[in-house]
């Protein structure tokens, strides 16, 4: 993907795209998305809604248990392309 990225984007620093891993995490991790409804006092979350939110909470751990790796692994795709 990386590869293909800088294909379509060829001016785009290295630099910038290796911010893609934290950038990431810290709009993840700052989203409020679904929980404005509870933070509003709204109705629980439909079940959809909460099994989503799991699925992005653990998506969102496992990305800043490797972000090194992910890092590493995107570095050397800019760097073959």
């Amino acid at each position: 993907m990386a590869a293909g990225y800088r294909t379509a984007h060829p001016n785009v620093r290295p630099e910038d795209l290796l911010a893609v891993v934290p950038a990431s995490i810290c709009y993840t991790a700052s989203s409020v998305y679904p929980y404005e409804d509870l933070v509003l006092g709204q109705a629980l979350l439909p079940e959809q809604l909460q099994a989503y939110a799991r699925d992005r909470q653990e998506a969102l751990l496992a990305v800043m248990e490797n972000a090194t790796a992910a890092t590493d692994a995107l570095r050397e795709g800019i760097e073959t392309s």
